[in-house]
């Protein structure tokens, strides 16, 4: 037994006694099939639409867009109901399950083609792709390179939990029905931060540009985006307040943040969405003498 299949049986560990694991490609009429590799210059208007592996959302749908090729370069690569289609290489284990709701689609050299007989939903397993179990296993198994690669082969001979047809369709069913209300609660949530953001934005405008008294005279400020502001303020250009506008120092430092005691070099992500992260930093090299007139002093107002 090598390796890669040891530990996937040690993760299904807790499974029902009367399920077996199977690899893969014993579950199936035909397994690991690879897609047409078809140059992007080939690419048309109409057609047959070609999946690429960015053209699979996580969510197991395909995007709205995509490319087109002539039908006679896919005969072989045109995808049936019921057909699971995973990406080996980029978006490794991604997976999609092609039905007639979609148009005619043949698929790209970088997925691999798994056709279930007909024990088997191919539903439960696209589920089965989006464990924990299934994410560690890829973890093991992608070859570190430009992109991560898993091949057919690996796929193939994965140990998959199959649990009789009947359980395999209630469990991918009731998984359809759950995770339809956890996407439309994490909708909700995002529109409401959306808001909270929005409302927070709306707030400080107001407050800087008006003050805090709501009945005091206005006047035009004579600047479009700000607006009005209070009769008694002025307009003035910010450098007239600034005693010092500096640019910071770029010199090469070490790959690891600066420790307590150490000078670092803040980096650019150190400055994001209203917070301050000193952490990212790198280290200036101990052969380098720090320009104390770049410290970062109370009060200082630092812009990305």
């Amino acid at each position: 037994m090598d390796k890669t299949n040891f530990d996937i049986e040690k993760l299904w560990t807790n499974i029902p006694l009367h399920w077996s694991l199977v690899p893969l490609k014993y579950l199936c009429s035909q397994s690991a099939l690879y897609g047409a590799n078809i140059p992007a210059d080939a690419y048309s208007e109409n057609g047959v639409r070609f999946l690429r592996t960015s053209d699979i959302k996580e969510d197991g749908t395909l995007e709205p867009q995509g490319v087109y090729v002539s039908p006679e370069l896919v005969d072989n690569y045109i995808l049936n109901t019921h057909d699971l289609i995973i990406s080996r290489s980029g978006t490794v284990g991604r997976a999609f399950v092609y039905s007639d709701k979609y148009e005619p689609c043949a698929y790209a050299g970088y997925l691999v083609r798994f056709i279930f007989n007909s024990r088997q939903s191919p539903k439960y397993y696209f589920y089965i792709t989006k464990s924990l179990q299934f994410q560690l296993w890829l973890g093991t198994s992608a070859i570190e390179a430009t992109i991560g690669n898993v091949n057919g082969e690996k796929y193939a001979n994965i140990k998959l939990p199959n649990p009789p047809l009947s359980q395999q369709i209630a469990i991918a069913n009731y998984l359809d029905h759950e995770t339809v209300k956890i996407d439309k609660l994490i909708s909700a949530k995002e529109r409401l931060l959306d808001l909270l953001t929005e409302k927070r934005q709306s707030l400080i405008t107001n407050v800087i540009t008006c003050g805090l008294n709501p009945d005091v005279p206005m006047r035009d400020s004579g600047i479009e985006w700000i607006g009005n502001i209070p009769q008694h303020w002025e307009v003035e250009h910010l450098k007239y307040h600034i005693a010092k506008i500096e640019q910071g120092w770029s010199p090469q430092c070490d790959n690891f943040p600066a420790d307590e005691d150490e000078w670092g070099v803040l980096k650019v992500g150190a400055v994001n969405a209203w917070e301050f992260n000193p952490d990212e930093n790198k280290r200036l090299p101990t052969d380098l003498k720090p320009l104390t007139e770049y410290e970062i002093k109370p009060g200082d107002i630092l812009i990305s």
